[in-house]
C-alpha cells in the first residue's frame, strides 16, 4: 500500500501544480488584457510618448482648401492663424489638436461620457461668429455617434474595472480535473483539497463562467462600436465632405490595443468555460467519491470561500483617476511688466477677444468681443463686467475712449463705427462703411474719428456734423487692417494687407499723411508710403512722442521706424550729396504708390451689413493696480445730416515729411524684433516709447527694449494665441 500511497500523493501534487499554472495564466490573462484596455483608456488624454499616437479617429485639415484653388497654399496657411489647426485627433476622454509641423499642441480636458462634435470644436477654435456648412450625412452621422459614444466609453469603462477585479477573482474558481479518485491518505488529500463539486459548479465555476462572458462581451461590443462608429466617420468625412477635402483616418494603434484586450478577455471566457465543462463532465467514479466525503468537502469548499471572501475584501475596488486641470479657453490674462507674473485672469466666455482697451484714468478695461464691448473694473476682484455695450452685429475690431473717458466708439465687421456713453451704456452716434470696419482711432482733439475699412478706404469722421468729412483711398480695394494717428495730431498712418500673388508680390504698405489744423478745417495732405513688410501687415502703431513708427505682421516680426528727422543715420544721409540716380529711384517708387482718391456722402443710418470673423483666438494683458478717480462721463450732442466728403490729392512724397532710407525707399528701419514662431498681431508702447509689447499667435507676450532690440521679459503661459494687447503705464501724462 505504501508504493500506491506514494504514486498518489505525487499525482495529487501534480494536479495541484497544474491548478496553480491553471491559476497563474488566467491571471496573466486578464491582467495583459487589462493593461491594453488601460491603455485604450489614457489614449489621447496627453502629449506623451505612445499616448499622443493612440486615438481613434483623427481629422486631417492641413489642406482644407484644395490645391487647385488659387493661393491655397497661402490660405492654407491664414487658416492656422485664425485657430484652425491642421488636426484633430479623438480618445475616449477627449481630443487633441495641433500641427504638422509641430505635434500636439494642446488637449481638451477629459470629459465622461465624452462624445466628439466636430463642428461645435471647429466653430469653437474658429473666429467668434463664424459658420460652418457640412453635408447632411455628417450631420445624421453625428446624432448617431453622440448616442454610439456614450455606450462606447460606459461599456470600455465597466469592462476595465470588471477585467481588473478578474485578475484576482478567477483565479480562485479554477480547477483542474477533478479528482478522480479520492485516497485514504490524509496527506494526498492535504495535497489536492477535495471539493464538492455541485457546489464548486454553481458557486464558483458557472457564475465565473458568466462573469468572464459579460467582460467578454463588454469588450467586444466597445471595440465593435468604436470600430464601426469611426469607420463610418471616416467614411462619410472622406466622401461626403469632398469640397471641405477633409482627410479622416483610423488610428491603428488604438484598433490594435482594445482588439487585443478584447481578444484576451474571449480567451479568458473561454478557459473559464472549459474548466466548468471539466467540473461538470466528472466520471461517476469521482463523484461518489466525493458524495462519501461530503463533511470533509463541505468544510474544504467553505474554506475555499473565506479564501475568496478575503481577496476581494483586500485588494476590492479601483478606479483609473484622470489628472485634472484648469484651461481659460476664451479670457483675459493680467501680466506685471517687471516681474512676470501672471497677476489675475478673468473669463470672457461668450466670445473671443479682439481688442483691448484701458480708460485714460486708468481704472476700466474695455474688452472687445464678437458683437459686444465688456468693460471691466481692473481694480476689482468682481470678475464681471461692471458695464456691456450691444448693439453691433459681428465682430468688433477696434475700440478707444475719449481723452476724459465721457464716450467710447467702436468699429466692427458690420460695416459700422458707433460711438457710446459710456455712462449710460447708450448708442450715441452710428456711422456706416461700405464694407466691414477693422479698426478706428480718435483724432486728439477730440473731435474726429478716423476708420479704415476692408475696401480699402480710410475715412474721417467729424463728431460734431456727424459726417464724413475726408475719404482717402492708398489703395484700391486692398484693406486697410490698421490705422493710427499722432498723439499731436500731426500725422497720420494707415496699413493695408495685399493677398500675395504671383503678379504683385507686395504686401504690407504703410501710407503716411499730415493732418494740418487750419482753424475749424483739418486738411490732410499725403507724405510718404513705403513697404514696411513683405507679408500681411497686422498693425501700425505711432509712439507717444512721434518718433517712432511700429509695425506687426504676418512674417513673425515687428519692425521700428524712426520718423525723428535728428535721427543720426537721417542726418547723415540729408548732408550726404544725392545723385541722380538715387533721386530717380526714389521718384520712380514714388511713382509706383501714387493712389486715388473719391468722394463720397456719409449719413448716420444704421447698417445690416456683415463681414469675416476678426482673427483672434486668446488675449493678453498687462496691468497693475491704482487708486485714481473715475471718469466724468458725458453724452454727445445731436447728430446733423450728411455732408460732402472732401476730395484728397494723390500720394507724393513731401519734403516735410519724415527722413526717407533712399536705399531702401522706406522710413529709417531701427531695429527688426524678430523672436516670434508664428504671426504678430498687436503691439503697445510704453508712454516714455522706450519699450514696446507684441504679441502673437505662438501663444507668447514680449517685452522689448527699442534701443538694444532686446526681449526684457517673455510673458508665457497662454494656452491660445495672444492677438491683442493694452499696456497700463501710469508715468503716461495725463
Amino acid at each position: 500500500m505504501a508504493p500506491s500511497a506514494e504514486g498518489e500523493t505525487v499525482q495529487a501534487q501534480r494536479r495541484h501544480s497544474t491548478v496553480v499554472w491553471h491559476r497563474v495564466v488566467r491571471a496573466l490573462v486578464y491582467l495583459l488584457a487589462w493593461i491594453f484596455l488601460v491603455l485604450v483608456l489614457v489614449g489621447n488624454v496627453s502629449n506623451k510618448p505612445v499616448l499622443r499616437d493612440t486615438y481613434f479617429l483623427k481629422l486631417d485639415l492641413s489642406n482644407i482648401i484644395p490645391q487647385s484653388v488659387p493661393n491655397a497654399v497661402f490660405i492654407n496657411s491664414i487658416a492656422r492663424t485664425i485657430g484652425l489647426h491642421d488636426f484633430y485627433q479623438v480618445g475616449v476622454w477627449n481630443f487633441c489638436e495641433g500641427y504638422d509641423d509641430s505635434g500636439i499642441t494642446s488637449c481638451s480636458h477629459p470629459r465622461t461620457l465624452y462624445w466628439f462634435d466636430p463642428v461645435s470644436i471647429l466653430l469653437n477654435e474658429l473666429l467668434s461668429g463664424a459658420t460652418i456648412a457640412l453635408p447632411s450625412e455628417i450631420g445624421n452621422a453625428l446624432d448617431i455617434a453622440k448616442v454610439a459614444s456614450h455606450w462606447m466609453f460606459a461599456l470600455f469603462l465597466v469592462g476595465t474595472i470588471l477585467c481588473f477585479l478578474a485578475i484576482f477573482i478567477t483565479p480562485l474558481a479554477t480547477s483542474s480535473r477533478p479528482p478522480q479518485t479520492i485516497s485514504s491518505d490524509p496527506h494526498t488529500n492535504n495535497v489536492l483539497h477535495p471539493h464538492h463539486r455541485p457546489k464548486f459548479i454553481f458557486l464558483w465555476s458557472l457564475p465565473m463562467v458568466l462573469f468572464t462572458f459579460i467582460i467578454a462581451l463588454f469588450t467586444i461590443v466597445a471595440s465593435a462600436v468604436a470600430t464601426v462608429m469611426y469607420a463610418i466617420f471616416a467614411h462619410v468625412f472622406t466622401s461626403s465632405a469632398i469640397d471641405l477635402n477633409v482627410k479622416a483616418s483610423l488610428g491603428k494603434r488604438m484598433l490594435a490595443f482594445m482588439w487585443i484586450a478584447s481578444a484576451f478577455t474571449l480567451i479568458g471566457f473561454i478557459i473559464q468555460l472549459a474548466s466548468c465543462c471539466c467540473a461538470c463532465c466528472g466520471g461517476r467514479k469521482a463523484r461518489k467519491a466525493l458524495r462519501n466525503q461530503s463533511g470533509e468537502r463541505e468544510k474544504h469548499s467553505n474554506s475555499q470561500n473565506s479564501d475568496g471572501a478575503n481577496v476581494k475584501r483586500r485588494f476590492g475596488w479601483r478606479k483609473n483617476r484622470a489628472e485634472r486641470g484648469m484651461i481659460i479657453p476664451s479670457g483675459l490674462s493680467f501680466w506685471e511688466a517687471l516681474s512676470g507674473i501672471c497677476s489675475r485672469t478673468l473669463q470672457h466666455p461668450d466670445s473671443q477677444v479682439n481688442r483691448l482697451c484701458i480708460t485714460p484714468d486708468k481704472r476700466y478695461l474695455a474688452a472687445a468681443g464678437h458683437t459686444n464691448v465688456k468693460l471691466y473694473d481692473i481694480k476689482s476682484s468682481n470678475p464681471n463686467p461692471v458695464m456691456n455695450f450691444e448693439g453691433h452685429s459681428n465682430n468688433i475690431t477696434g475700440v478707444a475712449f475719449h481723452c476724459e473717458g465721457r464716450w467710447m466708439v467702436t468699429s466692427s465687421e458690420d460695416c459700422t463705427v458707433k460711438v457710446w456713453d459710456t455712462r449710460s451704456g447708450s448708442l450715441q452716434r452710428n456711422y456706416v462703411h461700405k464694407a466691414p470696419v477693422n479698426d478706428v482711432v480718435i483724432h486728439p482733439n477730440q473731435g474726429e474719428l478716423i476708420s479704415g475699412d476692408r475696401a480699402g478706404t480710410v475715412r474721417v469722421w467729424d463728431l460734431g456734423d456727424s459726417v464724413c468729412t475726408h475719404q482717402l483711398i492708398p489703395e484700391d480695394d486692398v484693406a486697410v487692417s490698421s490705422v493710427s494717428v499722432a498723439s499731436d495730431g500731426s500725422l497720420l498712418c494707415a496699413g493695408n494687407k495685399k493677398v500675395f500673388n504671383m503678379t504683385q508680390p507686395e504686401s504690407g504698405n504703410v501710407y503716411i499723411w499730415r493732418m494740418i489744423q487750419d482753424a475749424n478745417v483739418t486738411r490732410i495732405v499725403p507724405v510718404t508710403t513705403f513697404q514696411a513688410h513683405k507679408d500681411y501687415l497686422t498693425r501700425v502703431l505711432l509712439s507717444p512722442d512721434v518718433k517712432h513708427l511700429a509695425t506687426c505682421s504676418a512674417d513673425h516680426t515687428a519692425k521700428i521706424w524712426n520718423l525723428d528727422p535728428l535721427y543720426p543715420p537721417a542726418v547723415a544721409a540729408a548732408a550726404a550729396p544725392r545723385t541722380p540716380s538715387s533721386s530717380s529711384a526714389a521718384s520712380k517708387a514714388n511713382n509706383n504708390t501714387t493712389t486715388t482718391t473719391t468722394t463720397t456722402k456719409t449719413n448716420g443710418t444704421m447698417s445690416n451689413g456683415s463681414g469675416t470673423p476678426a482673427s483672434a483666438s486668446s488675449i493678453t494683458l498687462r496691468s497693475t493696480s491704482s487708486d485714481l478717480a473715475a471718469s466724468d462721463f458725458s453724452m454727445l450732442g445731436p447728430q446733423s445730416p450728411s455732408a460732402a466728403v472732401a476730395q484728397q490729392p494723390a500720394f507724393p512724397t513731401q519734403p516735410d515729411g519724415p527722413p526717407m532710407d533712399e536705399t531702401s525707399h522706406t522710413l529709417f528701419l531701427e531695429t527688426t524684433l524678430a523672436g516670434h514662431q508664428r504671426w504678430v498681431w498687436d503691439c503697445a508702447f510704453s508712454a516714455d516709447s522706450a519699450y514696446l509689447v507684441t504679441v502673437s499667435s505662438d501663444h507668447y507676450a514680449r517685452l522689448w527694449e527699442l534701443a538694444s532690440g532686446t526681449i526684457i521679459r517673455q510673458y508665457s503661459g497662454h494656452h491660445r494665441g495672444s492677438v491683442c494687447v493694452a499696456l497700463n503705464d501710469y508715468s503716461e501724462p495725463r
